[in-house]
């Protein structure tokens, strides 16, 4: 039994699919036709969106998924935020009956997370 090993798969992961925590979300219409998008009216509050990555998973070995990397796009559209800083976590399944086990992995933000990456901008 062979493997594939493909190294340009990529997936989208839609609004739609993404947990909001804190404040006020609505569903909408993304900026460019087709598209969709989450919008939060400007607050002075710490917001958190969770973004669950979902991986092909089988059964049988070599028939998995390795995840190499993450890029998340968003937009601020009317007012900077204070800051906006990534935090990651790796949820692994536990066995039948077994709890699963949450542990940090580590983020590195192309922008700096005080300053370019809150700036009124699509990041």
């Amino acid at each position: 039994m062979g493997y594939v090993h493909d190294t340009h798969m990529s997936q989208y992961i839609p609004p739609t699919a993404m947990h909001c925590v804190t404040g006020t979300w609505t569903q909408t219409a993304g900026a460019f036709a087709g598209t969709e998008a989450k919008h939060k009216a400007a607050n002075a509050e710490t917001s958190v969106i969770n973004i669950p990555i979902m991986l092909p998973s089988n059964s049988f070995a070599l028939k998995g998924a390795k995840l190499a990397s993450v890029e998340v796009d968003y937009e601020i559209a009317a007012q900077a935020a204070t800051s906006i800083t990534a935090t990651m976590n790796k949820v692994t399944r536990g066995a039948d009956g077994a709890d699963a086990t949450v542990a940090s992995v580590t983020v590195t933000q192309d922008l700096t997370a005080g300053t370019d990456a809150a700036d009124v901008d699509e990041h």
